[in-house]
This record gives C-alpha cells, structure tokens and sequence, in this order.
C-alpha cells in the first residue's frame, strides 16, 4: 500500500464521518466516494505500470479494486438505509466511520501479512482478529438463546446470522491452526495425474447462505425491509452457487505434475508451463480462503492447447494480475489440498531438477522432515 493510497483512505474516512455528522446530502458523499474510487483506479494503474514500484514476489490484493468498491456502495447504502429510517446524523456517522476504518485497517493487516511471509517473518496461525470475531459471534448466540422465550422470531434471526459466522470463523481457525510452514515438508506427488478442483466442496458455504438468507428474509418480518432484502440476496448467492456446483461448472479445473512442465486445465483450453520458467511461487491468503500464486518468468513459453485459446489464457493472466500482480492463482481448498503443502510440492519441483523425475509415486503425501 502506497503512501498516497494510505492518504486516500484517510482522507475518505474522515470526509465520511465529518458529512454524516454535518447533515450533508448522501448524494454528495456518494460522489465522494466514487471520485475517491477513480483516484484509487488511477494509483493503481499508475503502480502497475512502474515496473520498479512492485517486487516479483509481492501480492497486490484485490481489495484496492473490487473490495474498494463493494465497502464504499455498502457504506453509502447504509448511510442511505439509516437516514431513511430518520436515524440521528451523528450514529450515522460512527457506523459509517467505523466500518471504513475496520477495511482500512484489514486492508492494511493483508499487506502486511504477505510483506511478513516474504520477508520470512509469517507468523502462521489464527490472528487476533479471528479469535475476537469467533468471541463475538458466540455472545451474539448466547444472546439469541436467551431471546427464546421472549421473542422466537429474533431470537431465530441471531442465531442463524451469528451462527453461521461462528462456524465460518471456527473453520478458518482450524485450519490456521493446522498451518505449517512449507520448508519444514517433504512432498511428493503423483506424476500424470489429474487433481480436480471440486465444486462439491462449497457445499456446506452454498447451503449455509441459502438457510441464513431465507430466515433473515422469512422470519425476520419484524426486521426493517432493507434488512430482509439483504437476506433475501444472500439466499440467492446461495442457490446460485448450489446451481453451478450441480451443473459442475465449479468442477472443471485441474492441475497436473509433469516431470518436464506444470499442466493446468481450464473450461475450454489447457496450457503447460515448464517448471524451469516459474519465476516465485508464493502462498497467500484473501478474504480467509488460502491461496498459491505463480509468477511465470517467459509467458511466451507456455504451451496452450488449442492454440487458438491463447487470448483467453493472457486475458485470465491479465486478470489474475490486476487482482494479485501474478501470473496464476491457485485456490488450494478448491483442490483438496493444505495452500502450504500445495507450494511445498510446486516449489519443489520448480527448484530441483532431479526431483522431477519422481513424480510416479501413487498419491501425494506431506510430512514433516
């Protein structure tokens, strides 16, 4: 994050507490915003292009394109919802104020995670952070079942929203726990084979969106419109997603270990990429979903099968590096494989020569040396 990014973010947050505060129109914060969001595009654009501003193995994260914008219209519907139900300026104002600076500070915490992990200073395991939201939204549980008796309706509605985040943190905390660094495996892989990305694995996530959405939406009819139109968009992500994981249309990427090239699958064309051509390989996380990117030295030198699909693969690596400044990103949960043992493997083979001839052994194994 640059310095005048930093600045952007401040001078954002404060004009957004100081216009609430004040009574300015939304309208005029909402300009704001989006003016703030073009500068932003601009700082990022400009950073891309000075080939000496960004290190080889540094991960630009997608919030400083896609999350910018989807905080700033959530803050500005917010502001837009509480006004409308005549809520005071100054409460407005702090609700405001205090979700954009918890983005900026998580915006500011994931540079600084991969700065650790680059400079071998990662410290691994759950943050802080995790540890206070799992503590919140067990209170909020706590809350709920006590509502029971007085009002099922809201009990209901804290129970599945709070609910629902309590397992998702519980799950990112185990896995964290169970983290590992990747120097400390030895990993061997099956060479020829094909290790398939698995929609059926964002089952439980579709499933769980689709029964909070619709008791946020059904059974909170006490709840404010704008409330239940959030549970109502919640439900459908979750039916859309258990749409694409029936039609297995989340279920046709691979991977595959070749002793003279990485094979990678996608929907319509595939492509190789020699091992000695992968530049760094770096393990990552965003949004609490691990990770592993490649940053590929010669992109003319990968193989693309049909040819003719070439422009899709460099508009997808174009892509990746407007989210991620790499070249491939993996999703190893989507892969049934741990983000450290994923690298450890790719690293591997990258690196050493004379591993690469090992890639007959019947099934991928990790432990620890």
């Amino acid at each position: 994050m640059s310095k005048a990014e930093l600045a952007l973010y401040g001078v954002l947050l404060v004009g957004t507490v100081a216009g609430l505060a004040y009574d300015v129109p939304i309208w005029v914060l909402v300009t704001g915003g989006i003016v703030a969001g073009l500068v932003n595009l601009a700082l990022d654009r400009r950073l891309r292009t000075d080939d000496t501003a960004v290190e080889t193995e540094s991960v630009r994260w997608p919030w400083q394109k896609l999350a910018f914008w989807i905080v700033l219209v959530s803050i500005a519907a917010l502001g837009c919802g509480l006004a409308y139900f005549d809520a005071p300026g100054g409460f407005i104002a702090f609700v405001c104020g205090l979700a954009l600076a918890a983005h900026a500070y998580s915006a500011a915490r994931e540079v600084e995670r991969i700065r650790e992990l680059r400079s071998g200073t990662f410290k691994r395991g759950p943050l802080i952070e995790d540890w206070t939201l799992l503590g919140l939204s067990l209170i909020f549980c706590a809350l709920g079942v006590v509502l029971l008796r007085e009002d099922w309706r809201v009990a209901t509605v804290t129970l599945a929203f709070f609910g629902g985040c309590a397992l998702t943190f519980i799950t990112v905390i185990r896995r964290k726990l169970r983290s590992v660094d990747p120097h400390d495996l030895s990993v061997s892989v099956v060479g020829g084979v094909n290790i398939y990305a698995e929609g059926e694995r964002l089952t439980p996530i579709a499933f769980g969106c689709t029964v909070v959405g619709c008791v946020l939406y059904f059974v909170g009819t006490e709840y404010p419109q704008l409330f239940r139109l959030m549970g109502a968009f919640i439900a459908l992500v979750g039916l859309v997603l258990l749409a694409m994981i029936f039609l297995g249309l989340l279920s046709r990427r691979f991977i595959r270990f070749e002793p003279q090239a990485l094979l990678l699958g996608e929907k319509t064309y595939r492509y190789q990429i020699e091992w000695d051509d992968i530049a760094a390989i770096v393990e990552l996380e965003y949004a609490n979903n691990p990770f592993v990117a490649l940053r590929v030295a010669d992109l003319e030198r990968i193989r693309v099968e049909p040819a003719q699909r070439r422009s899709h693969l460099l508009r997808d690596i174009t892509r990746n590096n407007d989210w991620f400044n790499a070249d491939i990103v993996l999703n190893a949960h989507m892969f049934g494989i741990d983000a450290p043992v994923l690298a450890a493997a790719l690293a591997r083979y990258a690196n050493d020569r004379e591993a690469r001839q090992e890639l007959a052994i019947q099934r991928l194994t990790a432990g620890t040396q």
